[in-house]
C-alpha cells in the first residue's frame, strides 16, 4: 500500500510539472522578438499584462550580498548580488 501511495504522489508532482511546462511555454510564445523595439521600465510597469523587453538606466543601491561555494562548470567561486533602482521619471 505504501509502494502505491509514493507512487500516486510522484504521479500527481509528475502531472504539476507537466502543467507548469505548458504554462512557461505559453509565456514564452508571447515573449516578442529580441528584435523588437524595448521599452523604459516605467512604460512596462504601466502595461504589466504584456511581456517586454526592458532597457533601462539603473542605479545601484549601497550593500551587496555574497553567496559563498556556488558551483559553475564545477568550481565553487562566489556569487555577488546587488540592488539596484530604476531611475523613473
Amino acid at each position: 500500500m505504501l509502494a502505491f501511495a509514493v507512487a500516486a504522489v510522484f504521479m500527481v508532482l509528475g502531472s504539476w510539472q507537466l502543467q507548469r511546462m505548458h504554462e512557461k511555454q505559453h509565456l514564452l510564445a508571447q515573449l516578442p522578438s529580441a528584435s523588437a523595439s524595448t521599452v523604459t521600465l516605467a512604460e512596462a510597469v504601466r502595461s504589466p499584462d504584456a511581456l517586454h523587453w526592458i532597457e533601462d538606466r539603473l542605479r545601484f543601491v549601497p550593500g551587496t550580498v555574497l553567496l559563498d561555494n556556488q558551483l559553475r562548470e564545477g568550481r565553487a567561486g562566489i556569487k555577488v548580488y546587488q540592488a539596484a533602482r530604476a531611475e523613473l521619471v
